[in-house]
Order: C-alpha cells, then sequence, then structure tokens
C-alpha cells in the first residue's frame, strides 16, 4: 500500500487521465472538496491582497494630502510671525512716540 499509494500520487500529479478512472469515487469526492477548499482559500487571498493594495494606495494619498497640507498651513504660520512681528514693532514705536511726547 505504502510503495503503490505514492506511485498513485506521483501519477495524479502529472495528471494521468487512466488514474483518474481507477480512483475510488469516496476519494474523488474528497479530492474535490479539498480542491474546492483551495480554491476558496485562493480567492479569499487574492480579496485580501487587493484589499490591501488599494488601503496603501489610499494611505500614501491621504498621507500626500496630510504633507500638502501641512505645507500650507506652515507657509500661513510663517506670514502671521511676520505680520504680528510687525506689528508688535509698530505698537512699541507708538508707545515711544508717546512717551517722547509726554517728556516735551
Amino acid at each position: 500500500m505504502g510503495i503503490d499509494s505514492l506511485a498513485d500520487v506521483g501519477k495524479l500529479a502529472s495528471l494521468d487521465p487512466t488514474l483518474l478512472k481507477d480512483l475510488s469515487p469516496e476519494f474523488i469526492a474528497r479530492l474535490s472538496d479539498l480542491i474546492f477548499v483551495i480554491k476558496a482559500a485562493g480567492i479569499l487571498f487574492i480579496v485580501y491582497a487587493i484589499i490591501l493594495i488599494i488601503g496603501g494606495v489610499m494611505g500614501f494619498l491621504r498621507n500626500r494630502r496630510i504633507k500638502k497640507i501641512y505645507e500650507k498651513i506652515k507657509n500661513i504660520d510663517e506670514k502671521l510671525d511676520k505680520l504680528l512681528k510687525e506689528k508688535i514693532s509698530e505698537e512699541k514705536d507708538k508707545k515711544e512716540s508717546k512717551k517722547e511726547d509726554k517728556k516735551k
């Protein structure tokens, strides 16, 4: 049984059509169930891979958008800092001019 069954498996692997006629119906039913499970697992793996690829692309696009928003916010922050420095310097100048006016 050991050597003959290995020879049968070898013939099955090479898809010898005469071997399929010699197999019992129970073995063919179990084999077809196994093939069905393998096909289902393959389909699930393909679907999972597609979902992972889509998630990766969506993450890349999201990160790119976040980077653009970050650059815009950084630019706005720099402009606000510049305006605030100008405003503070103007207020200091006004206070100094008022102090000078009071001294006179």
